[in-house]
């Protein structure tokens, strides 16, 4: 190959080698250049993915782990939904509007007292065996409490049923305005009859009997249906 020399004296052969090798660094050095960009880059990525987001002023891990923890299983929520499910109790004597009194018929029911006048009026309630105090107030063994402030809290009457008997009774009991039976002031302790009508303040009570001479819940446990106690 011929050798040339340039105005300066030297050889134009190793000058264009130099130059050609001085082009290769510089694609060398861009080409590591990118790597370093594109590895910093993926690591900055990376790190994201271990950032945690701020909820509600505090920080909580942004990870899978808590998504998956967020996704319930059919059967987990299966078993969650029956754990949350309430128990619904049914007590003797429906008609009581709720179970949160602090005296509740839950024996057996013997007869039922049917409001026919005054606040109240269309609801039934239950009596039970022994002394039943009829008031308007939560300790009222059957309560009253319809709007009738006439009626007293505590015991304005006391139903009374003797199993031995097998009679019931109605009486006054501790209140100021006084009881009444078929019109009549009840002043001792009076035999209630079926369909008997008894007067508190304002409303006046159907006596309706269940229990009695034909029958009663001791009957069933001796195996009779007409057994004397």
């Amino acid at each position: 190959m011929p050798i040339y020399r340039g105005p300066d004296g030297k050889i134009i052969e190793e000058r264009t080698k130099r130059i050609r090798d001085d082009e290769l660094t510089t694609l060398a050095n861009s080409a590591s250049s990118e790597e370093s960009t594109k590895g910093a880059s993926a690591k900055s990525t990376s790190g994201s993915e271990d950032l945690t987001r701020i909820v509600g002023g505090q920080e909580s891990p942004a990870s899978n782990q808590d998504a998956a923890a967020s996704v319930q299983s059919p059967e987990s929520a299966q078993k969650q939904a029956q754990d949350e499910e309430k128990t619904v109790l049914f007590e003797m004597g429906d008609n009581l509007r709720t179970s949160e009194s602090t005296s509740v018929v839950t024996d057996p029911v013997v007869a039922w007292l049917a409001v026919i006048k005054g606040p109240g009026v269309g609801n039934v309630l239950a009596c039970g065996y022994g002394s039943n105090s009829i008031g308007r107030g939560g300790g009222a063994r059957v309560n009253v409490d319809f709007g009738d402030a006439q009626i007293s809290r505590g015991e304005h009457s006391i139903l009374t049923y003797d199993p031995r008997g097998r009679k019931y009774y109605i009486q006054h009991g501790s209140g100021n305005h006084l009881t009444y039976l078929l019109d009549q002031p009840v002043l001792t302790p009076t035999e209630l009859l079926d369909r008997a009508e008894i007067t508190i303040g304002e409303t006046t009570l159907m006596f309706i009997p269940l229990c009695g001479d034909n029958f009663d819940w001791q009957d069933l446990k001796d195996g009779s249906t007409n057994a004397s106690t």
